[in-house]
């Protein structure tokens, strides 16, 4: 009993801090060191009453690949190192082994469960959005400039400005919410099946309507018609209502302003760069944010003119884009950026135990998903950066991580060679 509250509450801690509703609330740079240890102290209590060992080859390989790189990142380019990948990698180590046979069930009940939460908070915003901003200015905790957090729900800025509210759910962005509730869904699809009649589809489908986020609303689009194509076996002109459906969505007020303001071309792009350049220099903020589009045209700037071996470090006001302008642009992109970090080889080694992952977590279930979910983990870095995050730093590691497990061995009996190899043994 004792055991299974401690893993309860590690398990709960990752999640939250995996949903980073607010700055202190993480493992990184932008939190008080106290706050990003927390997992830390409590992994290694979890470590101690599970019998979990700290010197595994999964954990000596990532811990040696990493000083290794920031050994020759210091001494190309004088950065310093960074304790924070250390105590991601840390804490998704422990809990793997902690986890790794009932991970997607506790992701799945733990997303359901504050989703629940987060839909009475943003009915509460629709039906009394005055109080509800009162409520989040008095004694909500300053997130960003988008929501007031109080941890386990955030509270959009600008309920009462607009309607309907967007919901950020338990993260400090509506867009990261529904990244994260997406996932959810494939964990769900594995643990349940494409049953669309258990609650928690349902409960996992309104937040992320709440959200009113393109890129949540593209993911799961993809997520839900390739899975029922791949494991129904549906002749593809049965999807045309479907898509019909998608295109009405599309055109709705909201959804239209949004995607033209992210399909343009690169002159328009670039255009807008210079227009951030010259209010960043001439203006008092200090730092700026692009649109996913302008984000993914600096990041591959920043791609072409990086040590490619190597990359230019975790020190964002050190990359290209930033030297040459001397603005710091914070940029959310993932899919380049963990390559822009990190360098060709280590960028293509997180890709490669993605893909490897991504092919196990297809196996966990009744049916194969193939590798949906590198598909839609790539689509939510399109918009977030997610690779360092700690419950999402286990799903990319998973391959790497069950290396360190014991698969059963064929053996013979009576002159009969018989395999006792179960593919899910790692995963279930």
């Amino acid at each position: 009993m004792k055991n299974k509250f401690l893993l309860g509450l590690y398990f709960l801690v990752l999640f939250i801090y995996s949903a980073a509703p607010v700055n202190f609330v993480m493992i990184s740079e932008n939190s008080p060191i106290i706050s990003s240890l927390f997992p830390v102290i409590l992994g290694l209590i979890v470590s101690v009453q599970c019998n979990i060992s700290l010197f595994k080859r999964s954990m000596l390989l990532l811990m040696g690949g990493l000083t290794v790189w920031n050994i020759v990142i210091y001494a190309t380019l004088h950065r310093m190192p960074s304790p924070y990948p250390y105590i991601s990698l840390f804490v998704a180590y422990i809990a793997f082994h902690a986890f790794r046979h009932d991970f997607a069930k506790r992701y799945v009940d733990t997303a359901v469960a504050l989703t629940m939460v987060s839909l009475v908070v943003w009915f509460l915003c629709l039906i009394a959005p005055s109080v509800m901003k009162s409520l989040a200015v008095n004694f909500g905790l300053y997130s960003n400039d988008v929501s007031y957090s109080f941890i386990f729900f955030n509270i959009s800025k600008r309920v009462g400005e607009v309607f309907p509210p967007r919901s950020a759910g338990f993260c400090w962005e509506p867009g990261r919410y529904a990244c994260m509730l997406v996932i959810a869904l494939f964990f769900y699809f594995l643990e349940y099946g494409l049953n669309f009649r258990n609650k928690k589809f349902w409960i996992l489908t309104f937040g992320i309507v709440s959200t009113f986020s393109t890129t949540g609303y593209a993911m799961y689009f993809v997520l839900l018609v390739a899975s029922v194509v791949r494991v129904r076996r549906l002749n593809p002109l049965y999807l045309i209502p479907v898509v019909l459906l998608v295109i009405v969505v599309w055109n709705l007020p909201f959804m239209g302003e949004k995607v033209s303001g992210l399909v343009a071309d690169e002159d328009k792009a670039m255009s807008a760069i210079d227009m951030m350049v010259y209010q960043a220099q001439h203006g008092s903020d200090t730092y700026y944010t692009p649109q996913r589009f302008e984000g993914m045209i600096l990041q591959w700037i920043n791609l072409r003119n990086m040590p490619l071996l190597t990359g230019e470090g975790r020190n964002l006001t050190l990359h290209f884009i930033n030297r040459t302008y001397g603005v710091t642009f914070s940029l959310s992109e993932g899919v380049l950026g963990v390559l822009v970090r990190y360098g060709l080889v280590l960028g293509f080694f997180i890709y490669f135990s993605l893909f490897k992952s991504s092919v196990m977590f297809s196996k966990m279930g009744k049916q194969s998903f193939g590798i949906m979910f590198m598909v839609i983990y790539m689509m939510a870095n399109i918009s977030y950066y997610f690779w360092e995050s700690p419950l999402f730093v286990v799903m990319w590691c998973w391959y790497l991580f069950s290396k360190d497990i014991k698969q059963p061995q064929a053996v013979r009996r009576n002159g009969t060679k018989t395999t006792y190899i179960n593919n899910n043994s790692v995963l279930q």
